[in-house]
């Protein structure tokens, strides 16, 4: 009878196995499946094809006016190139292809480190959890290849250590990092990654004082060595360090910045998901360390310490941590259910054979489930993000129409924009105009950049700052955050006149003889161009489709058309965008914040606890929904509400402490009046 039973385990186990593990890189192509979104594509690509065709690496950054203070170092040239030359062979799509590729090649790598038949259903239910931390790191930008050559460099080192793979391939990795230096900043993780398996070497060594051990630390050494020499061959030798370490630590490149931002940032917390998903593993990770305290290796705190503080400093190495503790995650879990399978008396194939199949089959329903939640972009929407599945480069971040008037009128003088629009700017404009900021402008700019968010902020100071600058042209993304103070200002102004607008830029021109003919011709007067813009961003909309995977029809466009008429003082216009947002989604929380956060400008006091109850029905992840309802509790005397409303914001709240302080306060005001 055991041996029929253990035959049927086996069975069932070489089904199961390659199954969860093709499910895994299924879920792994979807999330990789994504449009262009991040802007900052558009800037490599501009960087690439400038290399292409001049066949030079700019020292200074080209594409600025007003030049910048200081010269650049372009670390990332090898990346833009590639970047620009696949661009050139097939489009934005051969870019996702490559984004696809890479990021299935990194998970399969890493899931078949340690993948063990015995325990089958661990590695797929674990890298699923880490592709929910990790796809946020999924841009067409250089940051990719440290991802895939981090956990290339991670599988050769791992794999020679346990005796799997010959010591032949060892020798390859100086010249993967001789190409890393020049494709990104985060060669570093290189020669981290051999600099830990050395000194894991040395351990080994000093432990056993064998001639074996000393041998293979004098290998690795060899490596090391080589690696670190080979990185100095690129453009800018020995300087490319302390270019890195400037572009590290420089204060304002941290503040500016969001991906740049400590995970529990004070100021930018994460989003939803991915916050609750990297604390999740977090857990596993410390209780696979803590359960496995008899198997735990000196590689386990050497390799995963230094990268969980990178994490805990920057949202930007969380996915580096999660990827590449992984796979020591699931080593020391598969040495816990083995010593407790045999603890229990039990054959490897038999060993918790019950729980694993109901894992197995728990996983599937949650891959199903997932690949619905990404298809139809519910994942994405939920989370506030503008990544959308499919192909292609993205409608919702750079504004095509707004550039194409740009283009054909080409307004007079020096160009003001957003920071944000900077490097598709480039791409677009170069060489016939310059832009005025770029991302590189951060790092090698700062009193510049101070300057410029200064004035975004205290648009007071405009006037002085256009006529320092000779200015003759304002062009922003509305939807940015820092730019409505400004959008608010120049819509009063009179020195300045509308002349383009639509769901997701705003042009601007000084009043002057110059521009007069443009101003004739373009200029816009909202209140009787509101319905027509209403029924542009209508069009704009995809239509809703039915279906299991069907795609979320997000009103993005009427959502910023609100946000821009409100933020220009045209209440009503705004009302009509929300609605009209609203009859295409009535179940999207946003949409009834929004509603609610104009009622409550507006005196309607009903109507935004109303909309505000709403939003928090259909979601909990909008404490400012909670905040602003005990305000209005509280202005109407309702003080169990809103003392009720207050401490369920508290227990959301992971912003600012001056908020919670400051709610702290009321709660202690409203209890003594009760």
């Amino acid at each position: 009878m055991k041996r029929a039973e253990t035959f049927i385990y086996q069975r069932v186990s070489r089904l199961l196995a390659p199954l969860l593990i093709g499910v895994l890189l299924v879920l792994v192509a979807l999330f990789g499946l994504r449009t262009m979104t991040s802007i900052d594509s558009w800037w490599h690509l501009a960087e690439g094809r400038y290399i292409v065709q001049q066949r030079t690496i700019p020292e200074i950054d080209i594409f600025r006016d007003p030049p910048p203070a200081q010269k650049t170092i372009n670390h990332e040239w090898l990346a833009q190139v590639l970047f620009y030359l696949l661009y050139r062979a097939g489009g934005v799509r051969a870019l996702n292809l490559l984004l696809l590729v890479l990021v299935v090649v990194t998970f399969l790598s890493l899931s078949l480190l340690y993948y063990d038949r015995r325990w089958y259903s661990t590695t797929p239910l674990l890298f699923a959890l880490v592709l929910l931390v990790v796809n946020e790191r999924f841009a067409i930008r250089p940051h990719l290849f440290t991802l895939f050559l981090a956990s290339l460099f991670l599988t050769i080192l791992l794999r020679y250590q346990e005796g799997r793979c010959r010591r032949g391939w060892l020798f390859l990795l100086p010249f993967l990092q001789m190409l890393w230096v020049n494709l990104h900043g985060g060669f570093i993780i290189g020669l981290f990654l051999l600099g830990v398996f050395t000194m894991n070497a040395g351990v080994a060594s000093w432990r056993t004082g064998s001639s074996t051990a000393r041998g293979e630390l004098r290998l690795l050494s060899l490596i090391s060595l080589s690696a670190l020499g080979f990185c100095l061959v690129n453009p800018h030798a020995y300087h490319l360090f302390y270019r890195l370490y400037r572009e590290l630590h420089a204060n304002l490149l941290q503040v500016r910045i969001f991906e740049w931002q400590a995970p529990f940032s004070i100021t930018y917390p994460l989003f939803p998901d991915l916050f609750y998903h990297y604390k999740f593993f977090l857990g596993v990770w410390a209780v696979s360390l803590f359960l496995n305290w008899r198997g735990r290796r000196f590689l386990d705190f050497a390799l995963t310490i230094p990268l969980l503080g990178l994490s805990l400093l920057s949202m930007r190495y969380i996915g580096l941590f999660t990827l590449l503790s992984a796979p020591l995650v699931i080593r020391n879990l598969h040495d816990i259910l083995h010593t407790l399978s045999v603890r229990q008396g039990e054959t490897e194939e038999r060993s918790f054979f019950p729980v694993q199949a109901c894992v197995a089959l728990a996983f599937l329903v949650f891959a199903l489930f997932l690949a619905r939640d990404v298809v139809s972009n519910n994942y994405y929407v939920r989370n506030r993000s503008l990544v959308r599945f499919g192909i292609g480069a993205s409608a919702l971040v750079a504004p095509q129409d707004a550039v194409d008037f740009l283009q054909d009128f080409h307004p007079p003088g020096r160009l003001f924009h957003t920071l944000d629009l900077g490097g598709y700017l480039m791409w677009r404009l170069y060489p016939r105009q310059k832009v005025f900021i770029d991302s590189v402008s951060i790092s090698v700019d700062p009193r510049f950049v101070q300057e410029y968010f200064t004035v975004l902020a205290f648009p007071e100071y405009w006037e002085t700052y256009s006529q320092k600058y000779g200015i003759q042209t304002v062009f922003l993304t509305h939807f940015w955050p820092q730019a409505k103070p400004l959008l608010a200002f120049l819509a009063r102004d009179t020195n300045w006149k509308l002349i383009y607008f639509d769901d997701m830029a705003a042009i601007f021109v000084r009043q002057s003889i110059q521009n007069r003919e443009l101003i004739r011709r373009f200029a816009l007067d909202i209140p009787a161009h509101a319905a027509l813009l209403l029924a542009q961003a209508v069009s704009r909309i995809p239509s809703r489709r039915r279906g299991f995977f069907a795609q979320v029809s997000y009103p993005l466009p009427l959502l910023r058309l609100g946000d821009f008429f409100r933020a220009i003082g045209f209440p009503a216009q705004a009302l009509a965008a929300y609605r009209q947002a609203l009859a295409f989604e009535p179940s999207l929380p946003q949409v009834h914040l929004l509603l609610a956060t104009l009622y409550a400008e507006q005196g309607r006091i009903d109507e935004a606890i109303g909309e505000y109850k709403a939003t928090l029905r259909l979601s909990d992840q909008y404490p400012e929904a909670l905040y602003a309802l005990a305000g209005l509790y509280q202005q109407k005397g309702l003080h169990r509400e809103a003392v009720q409303a207050y401490t369920r914001f508290l227990r959301q709240w992971r912003g600012d402490q001056v908020v919670r302080q400051e709610v702290q306060g009321k709660l202690t005001l409203l209890r003594r009046e009760d």
